[in-house]
């Protein structure tokens, strides 16, 4: 009986060290937890480093919202529609329902059910 206790206190201490020590950053994602497809063309598109690091950080607020489509979408779709002008990617994130913001990328790049679920293909 004693052996039994011993046992299970030590697989339930196993696991809460384990469990304590994982990294809650998926391997696809960096540290900020945007994609890294996404960080590339934040990158690619802005190359001030004031409105790069502002870009970031907005898309990581971006990704701590709940809202009614993917935030890794919604990013795409954003920054697909900004095309590296900071002014329009401000007015792009003033969006009353992000589906329009999807719907629009969609009707621009011309391949509609795509709804940038897709990582960018650089």
């Amino acid at each position: 009986m004693k052996l039994h206790n011993y046992l299970s206190m030590t697989i339930a201490l196993i696991f809460l060290i384990t469990t304590a020590f994982k990294c809650d950053v998926p391997e696809s994602k960096n540290a900020h937890n945007l994609p890294a497809d996404i960080v590339e063309k934040i990158r690619l598109d802005f190359s001030d480093l004031e409105q790069r690091n502002f870009v970031e950080q907005e898309l990581i607020k971006l990704f701590k919202r709940r809202l009614n489509v993917g935030s890794d979408q919604l990013s795409r779709s954003i920054l697909f529609l900004a095309k590296g002008d900071i002014d329009k990617f401000k007015e792009l994130l003033d969006f009353d329902d992000p589906r329009d913001v999807l719907m629009e990328a969609e009707k621009q790049n011309g391949n509609p059910g795509h709804f940038f679920k897709e990582p960018f293909n650089f």
